[in-house]
């Protein structure tokens, strides 16, 4: 029997509390937390993207100092805030007490950001120094990050590293025609997500920032699945076999994991990766060793069949490989 008739038939809450108390149970009341975090999320990045266009508007008539000064002012005003009101660092989870404190954080790394580039591109303070550029936010972010428990501003932080690294993360770049410098690319991607991977595993190891290592782990694998499907992509015959090979040893990692894990996500995106390097590789093949009209009919077939295979195990995973979800 339920609290509320406890209290009801020992006469310590009327009727109408009663029934009240009752009708609030069978009508649970709809979380609005994710809804109002994304409109958060919107509205910092709203204010950052206007203020950007509202200082190219009017940058001959504000003047650059006053620019400079409002967004340093507001960037200090941030960080001053996340200091004086945030907790003591933690290696465990933190749970801050206001409710806005990791946007406004949020809002400080983007201003940083706004800030050191109008100085850049104004005064060239870093010269041709790109790197230096590059990774002066990246320190700031990862110190933040794990000083304040903010997973958001560490993917900054990675995503600052990587272009210090020289890789900007846009795919579509990574396949262009192939060249010396995208090699080289391509391996620092490769090195990139091992080195990722490998310090997510350790802090969460060491429990510093437990918490920390799907972030990390996430990088990890777009990177290192980019990345090998492009050497796939642009290797020639012999090579390509060693990347093909590299590809489905990171398949199999990533279905282990997500089984170990009970992640659907890791289990999604290996399938996907997988499935578009050794689609690749299926017509590479029978286009050197098929006619024509058999690579249209193969081609015909093996779509079919392999979505079919690949909808079906997605749909019945649980019964193909067991129970991954609790």
């Amino acid at each position: 029997m339920h609290t509320s008739e406890n209290l009801y038939n020992q006469g310590t809450i009327s009727q109408e509390s009663f029934q009240k108390i009752k009708a609030s149970e069978e009508s649970p009341s709809f979380s609005l937390h994710w809804e109002l975090r994304t409109i958060l999320y919107l509205g910092v990045l709203m204010f950052s993207t206007g203020l950007g266009i509202l200082v190219y508007q009017n940058i001959d008539t504000i003047g650059h100092q006053a620019i400079l000064a409002v967004i340093g002012l507001a960037c200090a005003g941030c960080f001053f805030y996340c200091f004086k009101v945030g907790k003591p660092f933690s290696p465990e989870k933190l749970e801050h007490s206001s409710p806005f404190f990791d946007y406004v954080l949020l809002l400080g790394a983007l201003l940083f950001l706004t800030f050191e580039g109008y100085i850049q591109f104004q005064y060239q303070v870093f010269g041709t120094n790109y790197n230096l550029a590059a990774i002066l936010p990246t320190i700031l972010f990862a110190f933040l990050a794990y000083r304040f428990d903010h997973a958001g501003i560490l993917s900054m932080a990675i995503t600052g590293l990587s272009a210090w690294l020289g890789i900007s993360i846009t795919p579509l770049e990574l396949f262009d025609a192939f060249n010396e410098a995208q090699l080289r690319i391509i391996y620092t991607g490769e090195f990139l997500g091992v080195f990722l991977g490998i310090t997510g595993w350790f802090l969460a190891h060491k429990h510093i920032k437990a918490h920390f290592f799907f972030t990390y782990l996430n990088f990890s694998t777009h990177l290192l699945f980019v990345a090998t499907l492009s050497g796939l992509f642009m290797a020639e015959s012999p090579v390509a076999i060693f990347w093909f090979l590299w590809l489905m040893i990171l398949v199999a990692a990533g279905y282990f994991h997500a089984k170990k894990e009970k992640s659907f996500y890791f289990l999604l995106i290996s399938i996907l990766y997988g499935y578009s390097g050794f689609t690749y590789s299926f017509f590479r093949l029978i286009d050197h060793s098929s006619s024509g009209e058999s690579v249209l009919w193969l081609s015909s077939w093996y779509f079919m069949a392999s979505c079919a295979a690949i909808i079906y195990f997605l749909i019945n995973h649980k019964r193909i490989i067991g129970k991954i979800f609790e």
